[in-house]
């Protein structure tokens, strides 16, 4: 710990009071290992005014540290209390953290931390979407994030003002693969029930 940081754990323990010049004066100087008619000589000080100062000084952080410090034992509680301050914000950190995650079991929301991009893909798909009669085929084996790229996509037409439809072919009754010997043929048959709804 240099002085500067020591310093700063000694103006955080004494809000909303602070040091004032002459105590922080001794402190620096006490840092430095210098005694008070040291610090007296080089400041033009009295010793005995030093003395009281630095008295008022050590008291003061004996308040806020709940323990006895004096000159000479204020690096080793200074020390002691800037440990205790790193353990207490780990503790602090551990408890404001979820306290299980739970891994995602179907398609993560547009916000979770579990989605991982995968670049370039998604920029070609934001780009193609908003080509007139897009169609993206989203391809890839079970568990890999498909409908949660699909659903990152369409909010993302949505987002500018297109209207979209979400088809499944695996959710398509029987009519909608045999209404025409191209499947391509039949789904545009569909769709174009679903795009001749109104706005609201």
């Amino acid at each position: 710990m240099n002085i500067e940081e020591a310093l700063a754990l000694v103006d955080k323990a004494l809000k909303p009071e602070r040091l004032n010049d002459l105590q922080e004066l001794v402190f620096r100087e006490s840092w430095e290992g210098k005694t008070y008619q040291e610090i007296g000589w080089s400041t033009g000080y009295d010793n005995d005014y030093i003395r009281l100062v630095g008295f008022q000084l050590w008291q003061a952080l004996s308040d806020a540290f709940e323990e006895k410090v004096t000159k000479n034992n204020f690096r080793s509680i200074l020390r002691q209390q800037k440990n205790l301050q790193l353990v207490q914000l780990v503790k602090t950190t551990e408890q404001e953290k979820v306290p299980f995650l739970e891994l995602p079991q179907g398609p993560v929301s547009l916000d979770s931390p579990f989605y991982v991009e995968r670049s370039p893909i998604e920029e070609r798909c934001y780009q193609e979407i908003l080509k007139p009669g897009a169609l993206i085929r989203l391809r890839a084996a079970s568990k890999m994030g498909k409908t949660s790229l699909q659903n990152r996509i369409l909010a993302y037409a949505g987002d500018r003002g297109y209207r979209t439809v979400r088809f499944n072919f695996q959710q398509a009754d029987e009519t909608v693969h045999t209404r025409s010997i191209n499947s391509t043929s039949g789904f545009s048959c569909s769709c174009f029930d679903f795009s001749s709804i109104a706005d609201y």
